[in-house]
């Protein structure tokens, strides 16, 4: 890879995460296994190839993409070590901020949100995310700089979302809703992961509520409630049917939830 070069890193339902890499004078099939760690028969296999020489200049070819190489501070200049290019992902249908952090490339919301400067939780078909950086040059030691974490935030997404005991805080959040839109009851099952490393903010998953909406979450059995900021819908196919919001661990934490199954009843706008 050259100064002023960018990866954009395609999502393909048959292969995952992907780079669709065009061949220009002194590139190898065995330069680009090198840079993405990936065996150069993958390379060939993708691409229905029988050999490296069956390459020539101009020719786009599809790498596997492994989302673990990616350096993900926040800006250029928390990388202080070597020298860096963008990777960047492309939305796609169904896409949301959710699914492109936790599935696809394994870093916290907020730290997309601050990397990108996004206001909110919308995204636009075909919009670009900077999602972190390669090394220009894979044979080089780099250091790899820290990663952002996101407890000293500059965007107070939660501020005025924080953790609710029911009948006891006001969210006026929920309140600017009301004369706007109607309002839905249901109950159903809400599902955590324990292990998430996104344990700083009050996000959902739910496939009806609109997304930037503000939604109460009551757990039943201790009597307790949460307001929490919808990201995105539930992925088709990806939870059993019977499960209706996807909640993080701050969330859970503020229900009391111990089971990463529960029943909850939720309340939110349309």
């Amino acid at each position: 890879m050259n100064n002023g070069d960018e990866i954009v890193v395609d999502l393909q339902p048959e292969n995952g995460l992907v780079y669709n890499h065009t061949f220009q004078k002194g590139n190898t099939v065995y330069s680009l296994s090198r840079y993405f760690q990936i065996s150069i028969d993958d390379i060939l296999k993708l691409n229905k190839l029988q050999s490296v020489t069956s390459i020539g200049l101009g020719q786009t070819v599809t790498v596997p993409f492994d989302a673990k190489l990616i350096f993900k501070g926040e800006n250029l200049d928390n990388i202080k070590y070597g020298i860096y290019i963008p990777v960047y992902y492309e939305v796609q249908a169904k896409d949301n901020l959710f699914r492109i952090c936790k599935y696809f490339f394994d870093q916290s919301i907020e730290s997309m949100m601050k990397r990108n400067d996004l206001k909110d939780f919308n995204l636009a078909l075909g919009q670009r995310l900077l999602v972190g950086w390669l090394p220009i040059d894979s044979d080089k030691e780099v250091i790899k700089p820290k990663e952002i974490g996101s407890v000293n935030s500059h965007i107070e997404i939660s501020d005025t979302i924080g953790l609710y005991i029911k009948n006891e805080l006001f969210n006026p959040d929920i309140e600017e809703q009301k004369d706007k839109r109607k309002l839905v009851k249901s109950k159903g099952i809400a599902i955590w992961d324990k292990y998430s490393n996104d344990q700083n903010n009050m996000f959902a998953l739910h496939s009806e509520a609109m997304a930037n909406s503000i939604i109460e979450i009551y757990n039943p059995l201790l009597n307790r409630t949460a307001f929490a900021t919808v990201v995105g819908g539930i992925p088709t196919k990806a939870y059993p049917e019977d499960v209706s919001l996807i909640i993080s661990p701050k969330v859970a934490k503020a229900l009391g939830a111990l089971d990463s199954r529960f029943l909850v009843e939720v309340k939110f706008y349309q």
